[in-house]
Parts: C-alpha cells; sequence; structure tokens
C-alpha cells in the first residue's frame, strides 16, 4: 500500500499544486487588471499635463508677442512724441524771435522818430520788446 498511498499523496498535492496555482493566476489577472488601469491613468495625466502646457508655451509666445507689439508701439510713439516736441520748441523759438525782432523794429523806428518812448504804447512796446529779448536770450543759452 505504500504505493497506493503515496499515488494518493501525489494525487493531492497535483490538486493543491492546480488550486495555488489557480489562485496564483487569479492574482496574476487582477494585478495585470490594475497594471492595465493604472496605466491607463498615467497616460490620460500626461496627456492632459502636455495639453496645458502646450496652451501655458502658447499663452506665452502670445503674451511675448504681444510685449514685443507694444515695446514698438511705445517706441513709435515716443519719437513721434520727441518729433512734435522738437518742432514745437522750433515754432516756439521762431515766434519769439519774430517778436523780438518786431520789438527791436518798432523800438528803432521810434528812436527815429525821437519819441524815445514816450507816448502811451511806446512804454508797453518798449518794455515788450526787453521781455522779448530777454526770452530769446534765455532760449539760445538752454
Amino acid at each position: 500500500m505504500p504505493r497506493g498511498s503515496s499515488a494518493k499523496e501525489k494525487a493531492s498535492q497535483l490538486r493543491r499544486n492546480r488550486a495555488q496555482f489557480q489562485e496564483n493566476q487569479t492574482q496574476l489577472d487582477g494585478l495585470e487588471r490594475e497594471f492595465q488601469l493604472q496605466t491607463e491613468r498615467l497616460l490620460h495625466t500626461v496627456d492632459r499635463q502636455t495639453l496645458e502646457a502646450q496652451a501655458q508655451s502658447q499663452e506665452t509666445q502670445d503674451v511675448l508677442r504681444l510685449e514685443g507689439e507694444l515695446a514698438t508701439a511705445a517706441a513709435m510713439h515716443a519719437r513721434e512724441l520727441g518729433e512734435k516736441h522738437e518742432h514745437l520748441q522750433a515754432e516756439h523759438r521762431r515766434a519769439l524771435e519774430q517778436r523780438l525782432e518786431l520789438a527791436q523794429e518798432e523800438a528803432e523806428a521810434r528812436l527815429e522818430d525821437g519819441s524815445r518812448c514816450i507816448s502811451d504804447e511806446a512804454p508797453a512796446n518798449c518794455a515788450e520788446a526787453v521781455f522779448a529779448k530777454q526770452v530769446a536770450q534765455a532760449q539760445v543759452s538752454h
């Protein structure tokens, strides 16, 4: 009977091994499903983060482009304002020079007439001529 019992033991061991194999196979299947789910979640997360990074990159590029356009517009505006400022200064200088010339001509004409700023208008014109000359000198010195 030792042979019979050994066959029974072998059959019993075989059944235990099959049961253990089945249990291991079930665990392996569960782990494979879990691995697949985690892989899909990871891929989904990576895809989402990639899209977010692309959107942020596009926003950054847009901001940089707009900053460049704004800087260009500001430089052009500053140049235009500078040109206008120079033009207005030149016009102002010409107007003061003309005013000074007129005042000097009037003063000379009065001196030639011998009035020497005696009439009612003459002192005002003389004072205006002096003022215009001082302003012109101040403009030239700056």
